[in-house]
């Protein structure tokens, strides 16, 4: 996934559009294609935690997250997805989809997944 725009001109143009600096974009697409691939190989990504550590952007120009947060969990994937999901489809159910997700497993320790309290009051989980 993330090498088409490794040497390409268009890395600039697409990480631009998703109002992020090239080399945070070209890890933030790391960072899913690593858990796409845990997802299709039936890994637990639960409670994994990432190999590499996303680089966060010095400035963010859309809603992101405030509160502290481990950037090697399952979380901080889900705002990565997040963020882009909201550029692509500003309209989108994915809270709600991730929030249903949460209630079918409540035995499921949210906080060993990154999750900080208060979660869903982080800007980007806002619309």
């Amino acid at each position: 996934m993330t090498r088409p725009f490794n040497k390409h001109y268009s890395s600039p143009r697409i990480s631009q559009y998703f109002d992020l600096q090239i080399k945070p974009f070209e890890s933030w697409l790391t960072i899913i294609t690593l858990t796409r691939n845990a997802c299709c190989h039936h890994a637990h990504v639960w409670n994994k935690r990432n190999t590499i550590r996303a680089m966060i952007p010095n400035t963010m120009l859309r809603p992101w997250i405030t509160l502290p947060t481990d950037s090697l969990r399952i979380y901080f994937n889900l705002c990565i997805i997040k963020y882009f999901v909201d550029v692509i489809s500003q309209n989108n159910h994915m809270k709600k989809n991730l929030l249903d997700l949460l209630a079918q497993f409540p035995n499921i320790d949210i906080q060993a997944m990154g999750f900080p309290s208060n979660w869903e009051q982080e800007p980007i989980w806002q619309n």
